[in-house]
């Protein structure tokens, strides 16, 4: 995990985690929401954090179609490093529902809601928004991105796990990558206290 403090155009510093592995950017959006809200720098690494959510969130999922498949993906003869949470989270991700699980399961209050905007009043001391973001043409699978605040100029404080960057853009659904890819948000998850 790269973490790193950047500063918006107000001068508040946020810390950003670059995600290490492909389809990890849920994982890292629920480390960077968590210590928003807790407000709080929480040390862990990407790994650990990964299998608790995977096991917490899809646990359920699989409890009620009736078999335990986790241990396919945490099995005791592979190596437990990020080889093996590549093979799980490289090829699946996860769903915005489970992201809310796996908030609520580290204590905090969390929902996944359809939305094409970011409700502002669900950023703020205490409180971030994780938004799920499919990329253009669709289908071209999708991105969480976590929204911090919204600045004084009016725009949306992004903590972007994929590039590991921080960046200000207008809350009207659409997010821009520094590499001028564009996604359309579909789905948030609001996290509080």
């Amino acid at each position: 995990m790269g973490v790193r403090v950047a500063r918006d155009t107000d001068g508040v510093g946020l810390e950003v985690w670059q995600q290490e592995q492909p389809s990890s950017c849920g994982v890292a959006s629920i480390w960077m929401a968590r210590g928003l809200v807790k407000q709080q720098c929480i040390d862990e690494d990407e790994w650990p954090l990964a299998q608790r959510v995977f096991a917490g969130a899809v646990k359920q999922m699989m409890t009620a179609t009736g078999g335990n498949h986790l241990g396919m993906c945490f099995r005791n003869d592979l190596p437990n490093n990020q080889d093996s949470m590549a093979n799980t989270f490289g090829a699946f991700g996860l769903y915005a529902s489970q992201v809310a699980k796996g908030l609520q399961n580290e204590g905090l209050k969390a929902n996944a809601i359809d939305a094409k905007i970011i409700n502002i009043n669900n950023l703020g001391p205490r409180k971030a928004v994780i938004g799920l973001f499919l990329w253009r043409p669709a289908p071209n699978g999708g991105h969480f991105i976590c929204a911090a605040r919204q600045a004084r100029n009016g725009r949306i404080v992004y903590l972007d796990p994929g590039e590991g960057s921080l960046s200000e853009q207008w809350n009207n659904g659409t997010y821009i990558a520094r590499n001028g890819a564009i996604a359309d948000l579909v789905t948030v998850v609001n996290v509080w206290a």
